[in-house]
């Protein structure tokens, strides 16, 4: 897992307990605070006020004494868990809910004609047609709120609900809410816990594997090494061979012949060229491998750059006796580095020229479309074996080794072709056609990201 992944959990579980530390420390307010008292209260104050709405509304419609307004103040008594009495101007109680109605009768009249001195109150809300209190019974001290007023102009009542049933229903709140902020803390501890162990075993586990990575990139780079040191080796013997061999027939002329010296040293200076040419692309080779070589990105016509390089081969193309067709392209603009694609270039085009035979033809063909433009470069000839195919594009593979050493290649045009392109991050590969072979490359159309 890369740091920036792991840099996001961080936050992101940061956040998670940010939040559920809020949350806790929510609920433990509304545990010790006065927040459920209100609330509780409110709620029972507005199902006694919905209860009155119903209670007149029934009286209005049915009657007291009807057996639908019965069905609704039985409702609003189990409902609100009030206590309830109904009188009339002629103190005449209509309906009660209580056998000690004559406490409620009493403190009805009392509401009426002035405050019960037997009681503490506090003014909740004062209607046109009611009003709500809270009350303490200075002798018993019990608590309750009282809702009393007219249901019609003839029509008084009192609603009382004790505030101990209140209380009561708080107290199981608060307590439930509670084992929820205990419940809460462990599991936040817990996960705390965890998300420590979990990201510790993880960064363990990533310290593991790149240190893995760098295992296995080691023992590459030494095998890389040592392939390279048995490969440089092998392909200077054979130059090295001869130009030791011609040295020693210099060395033993004897009969003066000026032409059979120049011939010597012609040969020592040709093979010596080859053998310095083939350090020097292996010297390049490494240098972009390992990224010492930067490149350098413009936008330029990469028909233009084609014609221009096979323009420059012309002589080359005759001496061979090959032909050549391109159709005409109207200017595609690419964006990349034109020395490189050049180099890419200059391999595929020279080795199509080594191996064009049967009617010995070269074709360019350039396609394109939104984000690449891909340039194919056939010869014809012998078809690759598939087995090579794959190895095409390795240091030093030679499909016929005989061949390659008969027109002077190295088997490193190719690894040089690969190691731009990986190095540009551009697609390439090489496919069999019907009468040939033909090569392609890819440039994008554009900077990469833009």
């Amino acid at each position: 897992m890369t740091t920036n992944k792991k840099s996001s959990y961080k936050k992101i579980y940061i956040v998670v307990i940010i939040f559920a530390l809020l949350l806790i420390s929510g609920i433990w307010i509304v545990i010790q605070g006065p927040v459920l008292d209100d609330y509780y209260q409110n709620k029972k104050i507005s199902s006694m006020k919905d209860s009155y709405v119903e209670i007149k509304k029934a009286a209005k419609q049915f009657g007291f004494n009807s057996e639908e307004f019965d069905i609704v103040f039985r409702k609003a008594v189990e409902k609100d868990n009030v206590e309830i009495v109904i009188r009339d101007n002629e103190s005449s109680n209509l309906k009660v809910s209580t056998n000690e109605y004559e406490v409620l009768a009493f403190d009805l009249m009392s509401y009426i004609f002035g405050k019960p001195s037997n009681i503490s109150d506090e003014e909740i809300e004062i209607a046109e047609d009611y009003e709500i209190h809270s009350v303490v019974d200075n002798k018993t001290r019990f608590s309750y709120i009282d809702m009393w007023g007219r249901i019609d102009d003839e029509i008084l009542f009192l609603m009382r609900s004790p505030i101990e049933g209140i209380r009561e229903s708080i107290t199981v709140a608060k307590g439930f809410l509670t084992i929820i902020v205990v419940v809460l803390t462990v599991a936040l501890v817990f996960s705390i816990i965890l998300f420590i162990r979990a990201l510790t075993i993880l960064e363990l586990r990533t310290k593991n594997e790149q240190l893995e990575k760098d295992i296995q990139q080691k023992e590459y780079l030494e095998k890389m090494r040592s392939e390279f040191l048995s490969n440089v080796s092998h392909e200077l013997k054979t130059p090295l061979a001869i130009v030791q061999g011609y040295a020693e027939g210099l060395t033993d002329l004897t009969d003066g012949n000026s032409e059979t010296t120049k011939y010597y040293c012609d040969v020592i200076l040709d093979e010596t060229s080859k053998m310095n040419q083939i350090v020097q692309k292996l010297i390049n080779i490494n240098k972009i491998e390992f990224g010492e070589i930067k490149h350098t990105y413009e936008s330029f016509d990469i028909v233009a750059l084609v014609k221009g390089y096979v323009s420059s081969t012309e002589i080359l193309l005759k001496s061979n006796n090959i032909s050549f067709y391109m159709q005409e392209y109207e200017p595609i603009l690419v964006y990349s580095d034109i020395s490189s694609i050049e180099e890419v270039l200059n391999n595929y085009f020279s080795n199509a020229i080594h191996y064009a035979k049967n009617e010995k033809t070269i074709k360019i063909n350039i396609k394109e479309d939104d984000e690449y433009v891909t340039v194919y470069i056939y010869n014809s000839g012998e078809k690759i074996p598939e087995e090579s195919l794959p190895h095409l594009f390795e240091k030093f593979y030679k499909v016929d080794a005989a061949r390659t050493r008969e027109y002077g290649g190295s088997g490193v045009g190719l690894s040089i072709a690969k190691a731009l392109l990986d190095s540009l991050d551009e697609k390439y590969g090489v496919v069999n056609v019907s009468d040939g072979v033909e090569f392609f490359f890819t440039v994008r159309r554009r900077e990469k990201n833009t």
